[in-house]
């Protein structure tokens, strides 16, 4: 997936991502990032005390987009919920029409 971003922005291609796959595509380039920090910290001096960075660093991301994760399965369970609420208030509706038109 990122693949297709990363082909997209040398192009020049703007690609419409939905929230889920923003969110995906961040969790990558923190990843990314965060191995690229690791590789770092295996040249200098005090590796430990980088890695505990990075990794501290990488966790707290990560834990902002889990919760942005959170946040975006919750809206979609409440549309997805209404959008079932509005289907069986239209279905009752016409079963009221009908109803009466007999």
């Amino acid at each position: 997936m990122w693949v297709a971003g990363w082909l997209a922005c040398v192009a020049g291609v703007a690609v419409a991502q939905t929230p889920a796959q923003r969110l995906a595509a961040e969790r990558e380039a923190v990843i990314s990032r965060s191995a690229a920090q690791e590789q770092v910290c295996q040249t200098q001096f005090s590796v430990s005390d980088c890695l505990q960075r990075v990794h501290k660093a990488r966790l707290a991301e990560l834990a902002r987009l889990h919760e942005q994760e959170l946040e975006l399965d919750d809206a979609q369970r409440r549309d997805a919920a209404q959008h079932r609420r509005d289907e069986i208030e239209r279905r009752a509706a016409a079963a009221r029409e009908r109803e009466v038109a007999s």
